[in-house]
């Protein structure tokens, strides 16, 4: 093959022409062809000029059959910044004749084809073409039109005017549309490559001959036609056309160019810019446009005057002047300055530009744009000419029916949807106004299309797919949807099917992929393990109400129900069911085997602490579970020596103080179960040594880990299973203390971990106070002076940040009570006159559960939870827990004012008399009813309530008794079992101490004890009182030992009911069946228990009217007439009848407000209980009147007509026996006979009543029936 030599830099233009030809005459010889072809140009061809750029377009012989695609592939694939360079660089000082060269008005010299009457004869058939072309070009003038070149630009496509003779700057017109141009100095440096690489892939070695060029031919050639647009505009082709003669393309090519040839040159501007992503903007710009208005170099008056000179001198030079001196100036500048002038006249100006439109002016149009308003579905589906598209023979319309708009649903108010979800767990509204970037991701799901977000059902199915990413992206949705819901979001709007959801959730808990593994793993959590339950519980303990832990157990069954399946068994028990699926060992073979991330192993561990709350069945599965307990002791409880040495992988051999607290939990189940697991696993002094180590607290988590150890040891020392470890370690205990006293501040500014750090400890020496150890008193004096002082000048209150004031109260009411008081009276009295104290206090009722009514998150009755949340408060948890709340701070501080050994009544009386204290006291007496009475978190706030009695006991001579009287009858039914001793000190020191009643009360009872006999007997036998209801409440049995448990059963609930005073006579009707079996019973003790309940109910009634009206008079009923019940002849006895008929007048007095269709406490169905009445009445009444009167009270015509026709229709022999008569009745006789009773039914059993003398003359029942029957026959 034969080499061509390549161009250097050093030859003129003149030699690269020749070796041109040459190198053209020998690729004819020898067939060698070029890396590129360039073909005829002209807009009768169809090919545009990008497409001569590219050099992508074949011979036009060759191209009619794919026009189309050319036409329709003109702008694709074009690269925006396509590197051409220039191949000819003027010799500085040439001879040229730059004047004689002439430029083409389309941007580009016309290339024709080669004319075929030129024979080789003489010389090759290039050179006489060159010839032909040369005396042609010869005659041409300059075309002095101007070309418009789009340079691109980061911003857009500019437009820089341009006059023809730019090319004489080294600036070719492609590389202008192409891109930026090069600098100078960049130009000169490569030059020898951008020549070298113009030829790629043209032999090296191929031999040229010379080439003379002529001049002076005058032949003439007709200007070109070219488009105003720059390309050739594409047209459809004509369907009249039908391929008779030749095909129908050259017929329409005909048409085509007889089309062009009649139309003349197109004169306007030429606009070349490149192919955009969207839209830009063109505005026109005349050849008139000044200079000096665009120049970036000058400004102002100055730019005008030098303008004005320079036009002056330009219109006095001719055109070949012009040129030579701006040949000459180019020389002599600097070509980086020429680069730099060029660069910033390229720059767009307001009259003329050619660019894409701004990111401001895109983003006013997509906030303009709406998405309903684009109808191109409709537009298509709707086309009149559709039979006529290309192949398509018929219109379909269902397989175009992807295209249309999705439906927007209209949904009524009432009408309820499918829930549907974000990745994020949040409900999405049911319809989405437009999909945009941020909500795109959830239209991807079959079901409801409109409708953006996935359901619960979707996202089980997508939770079991075979692909791991959905996998993933479900169960954390449905992990994100559990944690939401735990917090009350959505309460009364969706429920969650909990069965559906725990089976595909431990199902994809035994896949082994570490990210599904770890996204199971979360999402079961967030199911079983309330995470602002755990967290509030973990803040109580620096107000010392955090050792008691709450167990969550739905029942107390020592073993699985194998009788049950699986589903069933998760409807009633979900925590039992997840332990029959063998999830202690599944988290034993993670442990073990999977060994996941640090993430994962967490959730394991939470699933323990809540597995741990349950029942002791669950509790003791978890201990005889093999291996568990130790692995999870030795991979993060290891010993400090063999800290971070692991070969298990991240996480392991390193503390955790989730650890630390199932750990805690599990030992505050039993004593027994603590002493396992302290000696099994030597944890104590593996605690120890983590409060020993400065590593721990020079972080959060460390110093997190170490609260929890403090916790344990606490635990251990109430236990007394650590009595060694406090001598062992009292100067470790000494220096954290003094470390605190030096370091920490009790200020806002302290951070949560550090005070929660100094509240567990002080916890801890509280306990070991507790225990009659007495540490360092005089250091603890320090402690106390200090931290209080400095809380006094709080001016802003924050529960959190009162957890070391309340540690510091707590542990001095420890040592007040069991050894050296480290506290002062006066230091106490001023926290009263402080302004913390005030700004504490300051929203004292609004932190009460007991006077606010939220309603907080319930669970299922299949999985219980302490319902810490509530999502329509402050901070969307419980008011006693809240940001504002004083709470657990006053009980902290009534601990220490009740505890203080002083003599003085002062600093008590004080407390009492504040005025915020006052408030909250008030409120207590006057609430009409307590809310969240069962609730864990009320325990904070009944403890609280039980000081203030107790100190107003103290200093009952200094306030106000009747207050306290009326809170401790009323509070009774707030306090839990753990306040038995407490409550039975209440009965004897408040509630029947006469010395604790009001002068009021003492008053009355000496002027109705003049003429009452049986109020006189009652006052007498207050101590009998007493001991019924001691005994009947439960207060001097069952009481907890927290000697050997630190648990309380969360389903036992309050001890005493609201209506406690009416307490014996319920027993006694329970008790009904047991008595039946056992004959031998004793009814003088019943008697005993009946007549002094009585007793008590008479005094309640007579000199607590106000507390007596807290009970609803329809629940009185019900309770006084189960004393009927409950015995067949007790009821007989005159004494009970005496005080049954005192009592029921106080009831009679709000007969208009007894209501036996409203739900009664203890009492399903109230027509049932009548319907016993009615039997025990027919039964052994022996017609007693006063059994009869309270039977009269249902049938009072306002009541439902049920009560009279059960009577009427189904117990005549009740009718048969009353012998109450008209003045007999303890109400209003009209009130029973009128308004006349419609009922058909019961009107004929009134007339068969009569008819058969069923009823007695003169009673009652016979004017109820005489009235109904006569009014009746009048009426009809």
């Amino acid at each position: 093959m034969a080499s061509l030599k390549r161009p250097n830099t050093n030859e003129d233009d003149e030699e690269i022409l020749r070796q041109q030809a040459e190198f053209l005459k020998n690729r004819a010889a020898n067939k060698v062809f070029p890396a590129a072809k360039l073909i005829k140009a002209n807009k009768e061809n169809g090919i545009s000029t990008t497409q001569q750029m590219r050099g992508l377009v074949e011979p036009v012989e060759d191209n009619n059959s794919n026009i189309r695609d050319r036409i329709e592939n003109t702008f694709e694939d074009i690269p925006t910044n396509f590197p051409l360079r220039p191949i000819l660089e003027r010799k500085q000082g040439s001879s040229t004749d730059i004047s004689r060269l002439t430029f083409h008005s389309g941007g580009f010299p016309k290339v024709f084809k080669r004319d075929p009457s030129i024979n080789p004869k003489s010389g090759c058939i290039f050179g006489a073409h060159m010839e032909l072309l040369e005396k042609a070009t010869a005659q041409l003038p300059m075309d002095t039109m101007q070309l418009q070149i789009g340079e691109k630009q980061l911003d857009g496509s500019v437009t820089m005017s341009t006059s023809s003779a730019t090319k004489e700057n080294g600036i070719s017109t492609t590389q202008q549309m192409r891109g930026p141009v090069e600098t100078v100095e960049d130009k000169n440096s490569n030059i020898r490559d951008r020549i070298e690489n113009t030829f790629e892939d043209i032999p090296s070695n191929f031999p040229l001959r010379p080439i003379s060029a002529k001049h002076g031919i005058s032949t003439d050639i007709s200007r070109l036609k070219f488009d105003s647009g720059g390309f050739p505009k594409a047209s459809k082709r004509d369907p009249s056309i039908n391929p008779k003669s030749g095909s129908i393309f050259a017929q329409h090519t005909k048409l085509l160019k007889k089309a062009t040839d009649q139309v003349p040159m197109d004169t306007m501007q030429l606009q070349i810019r490149e192919n955009k992503l969207d839209g830009s903007v063109t505005v026109s710009t005349s050849s008139s446009t000044k200079a000096a208005e665009r120049s970036t170099v000058l400004s102002s008056s100055d730019r005008q005057q030098i303008h004005s000179q320079n036009l002056e001198t330009l219109h006095s030079m001719s055109a070949e002047e012009i040129l030579a001196e701006k040949e000459k100036l180019l020389a002599s500048l600097d070509p980086a300055i020429v680069q730099f002038l060029r660069a910033q006249s390229s720059k767009p100006n307001t009259e003329s530009e050619t660019r894409n439109k701004t990111i401001k002016e895109q983003n006013e149009a997509a906030e303009e744009m709406s998405v309903d308003q684009l109808d191109v579905p409709k537009e298509i589906l709707s086309r009149p000419d559709a039979a006529g598209w290309l192949n398509f023979n018929e219109f379909e319309a269902n397989k175009l029916a992807w295209m249309q708009n999705m439906p927007i649903t209209s949904l009524k108010k009432t009408e309820g949807f499918e829930a549907r979800f974000d990745f994020e767990g949040y409900l999405l509204p049911h319809g989405a106004a437009q999909i945009t970037e941020t909500n795109r991701h959830l239209f991807h799901h079959g079901d409801e299309p409109e409708r953006p977000g996935y359901s619960l059902q979707e996202l089980l199915l997508l939770s079991r797919s075979n692909i791991i990413q959905q996998r993933i992206i479900a169960l954390n949705t449905l992990g994100n949807v559990l944690s939401l819901d735990q917090t009350g979001m959505y309460d009364q709007v969706i429920d969650i099917p909990i069965e559906q959801v725990f089976f595909v959730l431990r199902v994809c808990l035994d896949d082994n992929t570490p990210s599904v593994l770890t996204a199971a793993v979360k999402a079961l959590r967030n199911l079983v393990y309330f995470q602002i339950d755990e967290t509030c519980l973990d803040n109580m303990w620096s107000f010392g109400v955090g050792i008691i832990q709450p167990t969550l157990a739905v029942d107390e069954t020592k073993e699985d129900d194998n009788t049950v399946n699986d589903q069933q068994l998760a409807e009633i028990n979900l925590i039992k069911c997840l332990a029959r699926t063998e999830i202690l060992s599944r988290i034993r073979y993670i442990i073990n085997s999977v060994k996941p991330q640090t993430e994962t192993i967490i959730y394991c561990i939470e699933i323990l602490t809540r597995l741990a709350r349950d029942s002791e069945f669950i509790v003791n599965k978890m201990i005889q579970t093999e291996v568990l307990l130790s692995s999870l002791v030795k991979y993060f409880l290891p010993p400090t020596k063999s800290m971070g040495i692991s070969q298990e992988g991240p996480g392991y051999n390193m503390p955790l103080p989730q650890m630390v607290k199932l750990i805690t939990v599990l030992s505050t189940r039993s004593r027994t179960l603590a002493q396992h697991l302290l000696n099994k696993h030597n944890l104590l002094n593996i605690v120890v040594a983590y409060l020993y180590d400065d590593y721990f607290a020079q972080n959060v988590a460390g110093m997190r880990l170490q609260v929890e150890c403090f916790h344990y040891w606490t635990v251990l020392i109430h236990y007394g299973l650590a009595s060694d470890s406090i001598r062992q370690n009292e100067p470790f205990l000494m220096k954290c203390l003094d470390y605190h006293f030096q370091h920490t501040d009790n200020a806002s500014a302290t951070t949560l971990i550090r005070q929660s750090h100094l509240g567990a400890l002080l916890i801890l020496l509280a306990k070991i106070a507790e225990k009659g150890i007495d540490l360092f008193p005089d250091l603890s004096r320090k402690c106390f002076a200090k931290w209080i002082s400095q809380w006094q000048h709080f001016d802003q209150y924050k529960c959190s940040r009162s957890q070391i004031s309340s540690a510091i109260l707590y542990y001095a009411a420890a040592r007040s009570r069991y050894g050296t008081s480290i506290h002062n009276v006066e230091l106490l009295e001023t926290i009263l006159d402080s302004t913390g104290f005030n700004a504490a206090t300051a929203n004292v009722i609004n932190g009460s559960l007991l006077l606010n009514n939220y309603e907080t998150h319930k669970t299922t009755a299949n999985l219980k939870s302490l319902e810490a949340a509530t999502w329509f408060s402050m901070d969307h948890i419980v008011p006693v827990m809240q940001t504002n709340s004083c709470i657990p701070f006053l009980y902290a501080l009534s601990m220490c004012i009740l505890s203080d050994k002083s003599s003085a009544k002062v600093l008590k009386t004080k407390f009492l008399n504040d005025p915020k204290v006052k408030e909250y006291t008030n409120a207590l007496k006057s609430a009409k009813c307590y809310f969240n009475m069962g609730n864990w978190f009320t325990r904070c706030e009944s403890l609280l309530i039980m000081n203030l009695l107790k100190i107003a006991q103290i200093v009952q001579d200094r306030v106000d008794p009747s207050l306290y009287y009326d809170i401790a009858v009323k509070c009774l039914c707030v306090f839990s079992s753990e306040q038995k001793p407490d409550m039975m000190y209440l009965l004897e020191n408040i509630v029947f101490c006469p010395r604790f009643y009001s002068v009021e009360v003492a008053m009355a009872n000496i002027r109705l004890s003049e003429r009452n006999e049986d109020m006189d007997r009652a006052w007498k036998h207050l101590d009998d009182i007493k001991k019924v209801y001691s005994d009947v409440l439960g207060l001097t049995h069952n009481t907890t030992a927290f000697d050997s448990t630190l648990t309380l059963d969360m389903s036992i609930g309050n001890v005493i009911p609201i209506d406690w005073i009416y307490t014996p006579l319920v027993w006694f009707y329970s008790t009904q069946q047991k008595k039946a079996k056992n004959k031998a019973t004793d009814e003088s003790k019943d008697l005993f228990i009946i007549v002094n309940c009585l007793r008590w109910i008479f005094i309640y009634e007579t000199h607590f009217e106000s507390l007596a009206k807290s009970i609803s008079p329809t629940e009185k009923y019900v309770r006084l007439a189960c004393l009927f019940l409950g015995s067949d002849n007790l009821f007989l006895n005159d004494e009970v009848q005496r005080l049954l008929t005192r009592t029921y007048q106080f009831l009679i007095k709000a007969e208009d407000k007894l209501n036996f269709e409203q739900d009664i406490a203890g009492l399903g169905n109230f027509n049932d209980f009548f319907v016993q009445l009615l039997e025990q009445y027919q039964a052994v009444s022996y017609g007693n009147k006063v059994f009869a009167n309270v039977l009269l009270l249902p049938l009072v015509k306002r009541h439902n007509v049920k009560y009279r026709k059960t009577l009427w229709s189904e117990y005549m022999g009740v009718v048969e026996t009353f012998s109450v008569l008209k003045d007999e009745v303890w109400i209003k006789a009209e009130d029973l006979i009128y308004p006349v009773d419609t009922d058909v039914s019961l009107y004929r059993c009134y007339l068969k009543a009569l008819a058969t003398r069923a009823v007695r003359d003169n009673s009652i029942m016979f004017h109820i029936a005489s009235a109904n029957t006569q009014q009746s026959r009048a009426r009809n």
